[in-house]
């Protein structure tokens, strides 16, 4: 059923995976482009992540719920939707920026750390958060067939259809982000073993 939805949206899904990997090969570019200097201060920092991760429980829980609560709100703006694309991009520069310097410091293994941590902990919520951009689209849609083409749509019942279906995937993203903050620590210090 999922595979069938997604069949239906693929131009949205191809374009949404495109700005993903724009994004990813953006933080690619940008860690060539920093300079000695800021390249010597973020290796510092990145150093020490072995005891920063195994001492703190990684709580994205109140980042995650404000994210989609402002998307949610700007999408009803239509302009605003927009936005929830740029996050995306950001998470692609972001994954592949810090990727590119745990290579630099760690070699292979640095490479096989940052994919484990990112398949663990950002996997599910960039799938669930591409579904939601998804949803989102449907109202949207619905809003400017009704505004513009002054079509007759029911809005409140495709509204109410993909809020509800928003609401569903956020609480996914809820208990996969509680499940991050209690288990986190015990999960890292089995992967941070490969470095």
């Amino acid at each position: 059923m999922i595979f069938r939805y997604l069949k239906k949206r693929s131009v949205l899904l191809t374009f949404l995976s495109a700005i993903f990997l724009i994004g990813l090969f953006v933080g690619i570019v940008l860690y060539f482009k920093c300079n000695n200097e800021t390249k010597s201060n973020i290796i510092n920092q990145i150093s020490n992540i072995k005891e920063y991760l195994i001492n703190n429980n990684i709580n994205n829980i109140l980042k995650h719920f404000i994210l989609i609560i402002i998307i949610l709100i700007l999408s009803f703006t239509i302009i605003g939707y927009f936005g929830a694309f740029f996050y995306l991009f950001y998470e692609g520069v972001s994954i592949s920026f810090t990727l590119a310097f745990l290579v630099k410091i760690y070699g292979f293994k640095g490479l096989i750390f940052g994919i484990l941590y990112n398949i663990l902990f950002k996997l599910l919520f960039l799938i669930i958060y591409v579904l939601i951009i998804i949803k989102l689209f449907s109202i949207i849609k619905c809003i400017i067939k009704n505004i513009i083409y002054k079509k007759r749509i029911n809005i409140k019942y495709i509204i109410k259809n993909n809020i509800s279906a928003i609401v569903i995937l956020y609480i996914v993203m809820f208990i996969n982000d509680i499940i991050i903050y209690f288990f986190s620590s015990i999960i890292l210090k089995i992967i941070l073993n490969v470095l």
